[in-house]
């Protein structure tokens, strides 16, 4: 890629030279005024595509066809020799809406050319001597007040450009700013927007560190979780699957009473009356009163019980606090996917619960993960990635009541486990409790001695093979696999290194049936 030095002296001065203008614009500046490395640099100029075929001898197989569009890709040959594709793009008004609309060159100001930008932030152009020009009259402004606007009519900018609607939220996730409308818009569809392109502002959202903070309320308020397949419908059945409050006191709300501690018992008959009775959220309770050792405290009735999706926005708050990308997002927005369908399969535990059993809903909800995304337009790969570290985000904190080494090792060596541990964590951080944790959190059960030797060591290769099984005359089939596995998990737990020794304790009786 070309410095911008090289640019300034094999691009833009030869423009400037015919007597053109010709701007830095875009990205490249919002990120210079706001302290940051631009990663590439956009031009633009008043210079039409005939005009710059006038100055520049050599250009790209498919610049005639991006012409149409006002953009224009001379060939650069620098010093060292080598040629890059550069891109220009011509002051232009768009004469139709859409993601490709027809375009006019012709005669363009540079206030017009910003108009029908996206953000007044994106709309700022950098001279050659680094004057800044900021046609819109806004952008430099909202870059100090962080601030992100549409220029001109929102409405107008998102008919133009629905995708514009997904930007909006990936920009609020990037930056932390706030956004600003002077009025009321709303997005209808993202119709004529590929689907490629959606996943492609998802992705980029979802790994942004704002994301669960800015973002994500921003695109429910203005309802564009409707808009991506399955999002919403998600939500709303997360919204009504409740949960217990005994694990999950998240978005519960509790009335206890609680009394300093003395050796005097609380009278039952008047804890309606009681002074110390109170009302607060499940998170209030557990922050402020759950164990602390200045009260007694008793749950006297829960009043409305949290649900899942109370659960995975504070898991997803406590994924953006570590260090993430869109995978560890997916994995924490889609871990209890599975809840809703399981609490229905399962039913209540006892008749006056709110809340449905939800035992196995990792295992219910690998295929759901991975059904979601593949509706999304994910590849295989990071379908396969986020499925497997919902199937196992369970099995993640139960890691210590697991006795077998080679189960452990089996997780513990598997290339995703970093990514599961902090998964797990986040799980365990979004969380409030009202009864004590059943399990070891999950930085405790990998700082254990035994557990911790075996995180990202990969395990030995396997004494007894296939090979093995069908010279004792087997052929090969379904009980194959079971008696294979069963022989491995002998020879690593018992640390077994004889072959014939692990056919005949583990696999024999598998095989023969038995």
């Amino acid at each position: 890629m070309l410095t911008k030095q090289e640019i300034i002296d094999l691009v833009m001065k030869p423009v400037i030279e015919a007597g053109y203008d010709i701007y830095f614009v875009g990205g490249c500046v919002r990120d210079a005024c706001l302290g940051k490395k631009p990663h590439d640099y956009d031009l633009t100029t008043n210079a039409t595509p005939e005009q710059l075929h006038t100055i520049f001898e050599r250009f790209s197989n498919v610049s005639d066809n991006s012409e149409a569009f006002g953009v224009t890709m001379p060939l650069i040959k620098c010093g060292d020799g080598r040629s890059e594709e550069v891109e220009i793009a011509t002051f232009r008004r768009d004469t139709t809406k859409g993601r490709r609309p027809s375009v006019d060159v012709n005669r363009v100001s540079i206030r017009e050319d910003a108009a029908r930008r996206d953000f007044t932030i994106n709309a700022l152009y950098e001279r050659v001597c680094g004057a800044i020009e900021d046609p819109t009259g806004q952008g430099l402004d909202d870059i100090r007040g962080n601030t992100l606007r549409f220029c001109g009519r929102a409405q107008d900018r998102i008919e133009e450009d629905p995708l514009r609607a997904l930007r909006l939220i990936r920009f609020v996730s990037k930056l932390g700013f706030d956004f600003k409308s002077d009025e009321e818009f709303k997005v209808l569809s993202l119709d004529g927007v590929s689907k490629e392109r959606i996943l492609k502002e998802l992705v980029g959202m979802f790994g942004e560190p704002y994301f669960v903070s800015k973002g994500l309320p921003l695109m429910l308020k203005l309802g564009i979780d409707k808009l991506i397949p399955g999002l919403h419908e998600m939500f709303e059945d997360m919204k009504t699957c409740y949960q217990n409050p005994k694990w999950h006191a998240e978005g519960a709300t509790i009335t206890f009473t609680y009394k300093e501690k003395t050796n005097s018992k609380i009278p039952l008959g008047i804890i309606d009356t009681d002074p110390g009775c109170k009302t607060c959220s499940g998170e209030e309770y557990v922050e402020k009163y759950y164990n602390n050792p200045k009260y007694n405290t008793h749950i006297l009735r829960v009043k409305e019980c949290g649900t899942v999706y109370d659960h995975t926005l504070l898991v997803m708050e406590e994924m953006a606090k570590q260090e993430h990308d869109y995978l560890d997002m997916f994995a924490a927005l889609l871990h209890d996917i599975g809840k809703p369908e399981s609490a229905r399969k399962n039913g209540k535990k006892n008749p006056e619960d709110a809340w449905g059993k939800t035992k196995d809903h990792d295992v219910v909800g690998e295929p759901l993960a991975y059904e979601f995304c593949k509706n999304l337009g994910m590849t295989n790969e990071d379908c396969d990635t986020i499925a497997w570290l919902v199937k196992h985000h369970m099995r993640a904190h139960q890691l210590t009541d697991i006795k077998s080494k080679c189960k452990i090792w089996r997780m513990t060596s598997h290339p995703l486990f970093p990514r599961l541990v902090k998964l797990a964590e986040a799980d365990e951080n979004g969380c409030r409790k009202t009864a004590e944790d059943e399990w070891q959190g999950i930085r405790t059960a990998i700082s254990r001695p035994d557990i911790a030797e075996l995180i990202g060591v990969p395990m030995p290769a396997r004494l007894l093979t296939g090979d093995d099984i069908i010279s004792k005359g087997y052929t090969p089939g379904p009980l194959f696999k079971k008696a294979l596995d069963r022989a491995y998990q002998g020879q690593i737990d018992e640390d077994i290194t004889d072959k014939e020794v692990l056919y005949k304790r583990f696999a024999k009786g598998i095989l023969k049936g038995n």
